[in-house]
């Protein structure tokens, strides 16, 4: 058979068929032992199988878990950003005329695209200004009192907390899937190899095939 069109599914069914109806129906299971698949050979490969359906089901919820912990950094993001961008809107017009000022809090020119850069921009803007007793001041006479300046602080950290938690999560989600795909690769060969059997010991019985999911080309 040609798995190449076939989805991960669709082979682990085929392959649960064949495994189960091995096992199960004793002519098959006789005939197999024939060739060296004895009741032993077949449970080792049905242990197989199943392992790898659980490193399937592991790896699906790793990437789940992946998902949401990306939708948070976006979530994290978009609150952060919004007060942070009103704190340097304000911070620009208060220290227009202050060059150490407009250095020291990154007042020039566009926010960073990139993740990594914005967060340095806006954790630099906050740790700089609330290191600065005048800053504070001035920015609490344009009705931004130091509570707003702490908050938007804590905003930006949430992302980076919320940044860590994805990188752990992908780091999860790739190793499930590598774990995942060596046994899978172990198990195709394996199962390849019994599937090439099973036609030639059924190949004058095709319904016997039939009943493994095993399609014969008339």
């Amino acid at each position: 058979m040609n798995f190449k069109d076939f989805s991960l599914a669709e082979k682990l069914q085929l392959y649960r068929v064949v495994a189960n109806n091995s096992v199960r129906i004793a002519e098959i299971k006789n005939k197999l032992a024939l060739y060296g698949y004895n009741e032993e050979k077949l449970t080792i490969l049905t242990t197989l199988l199943q392992e790898v359906e659980g490193l399937t089901d592991t790896q699906a919820r790793e990437y789940g878990e992946q998902y949401a912990a990306t939708e948070q950094v976006t979530l994290a993001h978009k609150t952060a950003h919004k007060v942070y961008m009103k704190h340097v809107k304000l911070a620009r017009i208060l220290f227009e005329d202050d060059l150490a000022a407009y250095g020291a809090l990154g007042l020039q020119g566009r926010r960073k695209d990139t993740m990594s850069g914005w967060l340095r921009q806006a954790s630099s803007f906050y740790n700089n200004l609330l290191a600065n007793e005048t800053y504070i001041t001035a920015l609490a006479s344009f009705n931004c009192p130091l509570e707003s300046l702490t908050q938007g602080k804590d905003f930006v950290e949430a992302v980076a907390t919320a940044l860590e938690e994805q990188d752990r999560e992908r780091g999860e989600a790739r190793k499930a899937t590598r774990v995942r795909d060596e046994k899978l690769e172990l198990l195709d060969s394996e199962m390849s190899r019994l599937l090439k059997v099973l036609g030639i010991a059924f190949e004058e019985d095709p319904e016997i095939l039939e009943q493994l999911g095993i399609t014969v080309a008339s």
